[in-house]
């Protein structure tokens, strides 16, 4: 029996995620995939594999990193009792999460 294999487009549409964030874990190997040229194919035994060790991280970051779609706003960050760095820009990395930009006066 043939396996069934899934596009990058697909997967991005059963995670509710944007498939350049797919192609992105493909190349960081974060999701095991088949590459044939420059098309990617996700094999479904793989994708429940990444599901099953996602669903497993206790990592909260990684988690919500998963269930972030940066197309939209973002899922608001807690900061702890500090509260927002001030005077200094943050930017979110797909990938990385929130980052503070550095002082470019050094």
């Amino acid at each position: 029996m043939s396996e069934q294999l899934l596009t990058p487009e697909r997967v991005a549409q059963l995670l509710a995620v944007r498939p350049k964030t797919i192609r992105d874990w493909l190349k960081r190997g974060r999701l095991e995939g088949i590459r044939a040229g420059r098309l990617w194919r996700i094999r479904e035994k793989d994708l429940e594999a990444f599901l099953t060790a996602v669903r497993g991280e206790t990592d909260a970051e990684t988690r919500s990193w998963l269930e972030a779609d940066t197309s939209g706003p973002l899922p608001p960050y807690d900061w702890g009792a500090s509260g927002a760095p001030k005077g200094k820009p943050v930017r979110h990395l797909s990938g990385v999460g929130l980052v503070i930009e550095k002082n470019p006066r050094g």
